[in-house]
């Protein structure tokens, strides 16, 4: 069985995987090609704006910056505008780590009654659970005992267009 990670980048075509171990000794799978080290630069207090962005702090990996677990790590893009408070639009690109335990407050992907959805999740006292958009026109979803329901993962980073 091919890894969230795996069936995502299968899933936007170019089958043609790389591995690549980084410094910390994790594997990272990329598209061949497609995913390079980008460039770094220090942000000083320069008023010469030229002279501000000349400081070259060296490379950063996106990979190494964002994902955790790269066998626990899937990649949604988001539809809807129930998170709108939280950042989340559509269009919007969320990085879920499905490693993570969610604890009350997290924003997830969750899976109910075969509906996907991203919402915070609210651990009630009683073992219940609630999910909460962040859009005051969306009432919260109460998950009771009948539903079936899945937390795919937690929502690490939010990678957005401007």
């Amino acid at each position: 069985m091919l890894s969230p990670t795996k069936q995502v980048l299968n899933s936007i075509g170019n089958n043609e995987l790389t591995s690549s171990t980084t410094k910390a000794d994790r594997m990272y799978y990329t598209r061949k090609n497609r995913v390079n080290r980008l460039p770094l630069f220090a942000n000083s207090n320069s008023a010469d704006i030229k002279e501000n962005f000349s400081l070259h702090e060296g490379k950063l990996d996106l990979n190494e910056y964002l994902i955790n677990d790269p066998n626990k790590t899937f990649l949604i893009r988001v539809t809807g505008s129930s998170m709108v408070k939280a950042g989340i639009n559509t269009g919007d690109i969320l990085v879920v780590d499905n490693s993570v335990q969610a604890v009350n407050g997290n924003i997830v992907v969750a899976a109910i009654n075969d509906e996907l959805l991203v919402k915070r999740i609210k651990f009630n006292d009683d073992g219940s659970k609630e999910l909460i958009s962040e859009n005051d026109t969306f009432p919260p979803i109460f998950v009771s005992s009948d539903d079936k329901f899945n937390i795919w993962g937690v929502v690490s980073n939010v990678i957005k267009s401007m």
